[in-house]
């Protein structure tokens, strides 16, 4: 009657030992019986992940499922047949993971001996070693969880050092390279101390293997990740800057046979004086060899590989620069920012003192790999603004005049498009302060980039109607066949392959890019007061959002739409609403201009149901409730007539008896209201001193605003001198400046105290004096 012996449901546990023993019995090799097909123990890893089944959940009859499939699986991996130990092996590693902590504390020494034995280069097959390391890294990553078995975690790690520095140092193949890196980062992860002894071998071991010639892309990053992590062994301040120091040194080597013929010496000279101040002795070669002097020598070694190198070098300051460390250490900025700005200047163009030496070939080999040096370093510069976060803000004016520089000279979309993350980066680090000095770059270089793309995105739009009216027609003339396959005969005359252009991928990601960097300019900044750049993004927003939703709300709804042009399509949609959404929720002191537009926008967008952004324009309603509210409407709905369209609905609050008059358009805060009111009843004397420097909406200039007041004595003892950089009294003899009768509001003699503030055009006109300290002394890790 066992065959009727029927579980309750899916989730009794009753039915997880019987699912393992049948997964024993039908789908696994036996002494007997090989390994049918590979494919098999796929579908056995899947089954054990899915339902759990190592979780031992019954005591009594889970237990003895789980120790007929570990006597097994143990049988298997010690079989002599290549494919049952590779089997076997494989379905250890699982084991590992899968099975509870009891039984993973009281097996783990078998197991990992059984791996170890496999791991050593005895004439094993490479299948095998691959699944060995690939078990032994799962293994110890479970086991850098037990804080109270560390020693042998340690000692375990120490026993695959050496069989991993041989895999590293012979003629192995690909993948068993790749996994042994992989098993080399893991142990720097978790056990660290266990490579103290083998620092030096194994730092050799990496740069030998780097320097090799005949490694891909992806195992370079791997060996990157190894000598990045190479300093934990050790863990002290000394190691990591002395290993900072030997990358920054071979990285500057190989930059002087790269940037030959295009970079002037000015910038190479500087990079090297900070690497070797005065009196100090160079940095120890890295790995103990030349790399500079190697590349150039090694005639065999492609200038793609050289490239290569320089990139996994970079990976190498980026790791060290993000990741976690034991020690607080010091970061070289200078010497840093140095050589990112040694790379980023270089445009390809030839100096003149230079065009005598170099060749053509030479110009067009520099620039066919400029691209790829200028994202490493733009990688390197995003790192280090995440690694130090606010710390870099001594070094934030020379990171600005970088940016804006490369701002200048960059043409390519996908250079810009890093550009925009690294200044968003900065400027959600660093606050309101940043975007005071950064927010014309963002904005003229975001004005640039989204109003080239606009006219893109209209002749994609048009393009799409006359798509649609084509298949009308074609419909219209076709008297057999379905209107779906018309549908898609049409879409695969525009795009055969049915994918999206890679430009037209490019135009897009560079579009979010610069929208998300406004966003985080409003976000940051939008509590200053400072109309001369406000208005403009809030108007360069609503166009864009516009541009972005027109004619596209049923893009989602096409029977058969393209492949990838929903999904660009609506991170542009997401993108674009979420930063128009924060520009109506952080106004400057007044009523959202665009806030009838966006609300229009929402409500169209949240009919869009079962997209992201219909989900987004339903949360971005229920916020700007508080807006439409009756309660915050104004009471007198009269535009402005001061001759800029960025200005038009903007209205006042209240009724006109308690309208302060404002000089071109701008509307005093609430303070200045009351501090208005309180005059107007009688009470002069107490009212509060609340002068403020203001901006003219049109031009953002500063106006002097002086109240007209007959006595000038009192006055003069309460007047300040406002500066982009100091805040100090008036100088002796200094009066009050009188303003323009045109400009000067009429303001009762009621008023006690008088106010004056100096003119300034530029809001944003110069950097601010920051003193570099020295990176030895403010950096941080």
């Amino acid at each position: 009657m066992a065959a009727f012996n029927h579980v309750r449901d899916l989730n009794d546990v009753a039915l997880k030992p019987r699912l393992l023993r049948n997964l024993l019995k039908e789908h696994l090799p036996t002494e007997t019986c090989s390994l049918r097909n590979p494919a098999d123990i796929a579908a056995v890893v899947s089954a054990v992940r899915t339902h759990q089944l190592l979780s031992e959940q019954l005591p009594a009859s889970s237990t003895s499922a789980v120790n007929a499939w570990v006597d097994h699986i143990l049988l298997l991996a010690r079989s002599n047949s290549p494919d049952k130990c590779w089997a076997g092996v494989c379905l250890l590693g699982v084991t590992c993971t899968g099975c509870n902590s009891d039984r993973f504390l009281s097996s783990f020494s078998d197991w990992f001996n059984v791996l170890v034995s496999h791991i050593q280069p005895s004439g094993v097959s490479d299948v095998v070693r691959v699944a060995s390391c690939a078990a032994a890294s799962d293994l110890l990553t479970r086991l850098g969880g037990f804080s109270n078995i560390k020693k042998d975690g340690i000692s375990c790690a120490g026993k695959l050092v050496q069989p991993i520095l041989k895999t590293l140092t012979g003629d192995a193949s690909e993948d068993m390279l790749e996994i042994a890196a992989e098993l080399l980062c893991t142990v720097l992860t978790y056990f660290p101390s266990s490579l103290h002894r083998y620092y030096d071998n194994a730092e050799a071991a990496i740069v030998s293997k780097i320097m090799s010639g005949n490694c891909s892309s992806i195992l370079l990053m791997k060996l990157a990740c190894c000598l990045a992590s190479l300093p934990r062994s050790k863990g002290d301040e000394e190691s990591w800057s002395l290993m900072m120091q030997k990358i920054l040194s071979s990285l500057n080597s190989l930059l002087d046979s790269t940037l030959e013929g295009l970079e002037e010496e000015s910038r190479s000279g500087k990079a090297i004086a900070l690497l070797v101040p005065p009196g100090k002795c160079p940095p120890p070669p890295l790995g103990g060899q030349m790399i500079g002097g190697e590349a150039n020598n090694n005639r065999d070694m492609s200038q793609q590989y050289v490239i290569s190198i320089v990139s996994c070098l970079m990976q190498c300051c980026c790791t060290m620069l993000t990741s976690s460390y034991m020690v607080q250490v010091v970061v070289p900025v200078r010497l840093i920012l140095a050589t990112i700005e040694r790379v980023l200047m270089v445009n390809g163009s030839l100096p003149e003192a230079l065009q005598p030496f170099t060749t053509a070939m030479q110009q067009e080999l520099v620039c066919l790999h400029l691209p790829a040096l200028h994202q490493n370093v733009l990688d390197v510069l995003a790192a280090l603004q995440k690694g130090l976060h606010s710390q870099v803000l001594p070094y934030a004016a020379e990171i600005v005049k970088l940016l804006t520089k490369y701002f200048e000279q960059c043409r390519l979309p996908e250079l810009r498009t890093k550009a925009y993350t690294v200044i968003r980066s900065l400027l959600i680090s660093m606050g309101s302060g940043m975007a005071l000095y950064i927010s014309q770059v963002v904005i003229d270089n975001g004005l640039i980039d989204l109003k080239a793309a606009n006219y893109g995105c209209d002749e994609e739009i048009s393009g799409r109607v006359s798509i649609e009216s084509s298949q009308r027609n074609h419909r219209k003339r076709r008297k057999h066949g379905s209107a779906n396959g018309a549908l898609v005969e049409q879409q695969a005359s525009v795009n055969p392959d049915g994918k999206e252009p890679p430009e037209h991928q490019a135009s897009i990601a560079l579009k979010i890019a610069a929208v998300e960097a406004l966003e985080a300019l409003v976000l940051v900044g939008g509590s200053l007061r400072c109309d001369s750049w406000r208005s403009g993004i809030d108007h360069l927003l609503m166009e864009v959002v516009t541009n972005a939703c027109k004619g596209d709300w049923n893009h989602f709804c096409n029977p058969i739409p393209l492949r990838g042009c929903g999904a660009a399509s609506e991170d542009l949609q997401l993108v674009t609403l979420r930063a128009f959404f924060a520009s109506l929720l952080s106004p400057p002191n007044v009523q959202p201009l665009y806030l009838a537009q966006g609300l229009e926008l929402f409500l169209k967008g949240k009919q869009n149901a079962g997209t992201k952004v219909a989900e987004f324009c339903a949360q971005a309603l229920v916020a700007l409730e508080v807006l439409i509210h009756p309660r915050a409407l104004p009471l007198v709905d009269t535009p402005l007539q001061t001759g800029n369209n960025f200005t038009l609905g903007r209205t006042g609050f209240g009724d006109s008896k308690y309208k302060l008059p404002s000089a071109h358009g701008i509307y005093p805060d609430v303070y200045d209201v009351l501090n208005y009111v309180t005059m107007e009843d009688g009470f002069g004397s107490e009212a509060l001193d609340t002068s403020k420097r203001e901006l003219n909406a049109v031009d953002g200039s500063l106006h002097n605003v002086t109240p007209d007041d007959k006595d000038d004595k009192t006055g003069d003892k309460d007047q300040i001198m406002l500066d982009d950089d100091t805040l100090m009294g008036p100088p002796a003899g200094v009066g009050p400046v009188p303003l323009n009768k045109e400009c000067a509001p009429e303001i009762g003699s009621t008023v006690t105290h008088k106010h004056k503030l100096e003119d300034d055009n530029e809001l944003s006109d110069s950097f601010p004096d920051i003193v570099d300290a020295d990176p030895d002394t403010d950096s941080d890790s």
